[in-house]
């Protein structure tokens, strides 16, 4: 289990995190000429910095992006889990439905649930 630092050599501070499917170590507001070091596992694992602040000098606008947080990776772990269940679900009523002969109620009924996976969110559902 390796010990890592990240030193920002930028003019800007950013936000900087490693992934293992959602962000697992994070440091938000990392400024230029700072070091973050973190305990990491074995892992293969995603690398991702954003700006922290960044102007639009013709409109005078200034942007700030998201930082990361304990929020976002719970968000991240949900979605991916839905997803999952509702692939599974799709494969095992698809199979079942093709298995017992229900291919007319079977099939019908594990495309949306494939659709909702690959979506990777419930669907918004308007009630009237």
């Amino acid at each position: 289990m390796p010990d890592l630092t990240i030193i920002n050599n930028l003019d800007e501070a950013i936000h900087v995190a490693f992934f293992i499917t959602a962000p697992t170590n994070w440091r938000n507001n990392l400024q230029p000429g700072e070091r973050w070091t973190t305990h990491l596992p074995t892992l293969p694992l995603y690398f991702q910095a954003r700006w922290v602040e960044r102007a639009d000098y013709d409109s005078g606008t200034a942007y700030r992006s998201r930082e990361f947080s304990p929020q976002e990776s719970w968000e991240m772990g949900a979605t991916i889990g839905i997803a999952c269940a509702f692939g599974t679900a799709s494969v095992i009523t698809g199979v079942t439905s093709i298995v017992k002969g229900w291919e007319g109620v079977g099939v019908p009924l594990a495309a949306p649930l494939m659709i909702m996976a690959n979506a990777g969110e419930l669907p918004v559902l308007a009630l009237s």
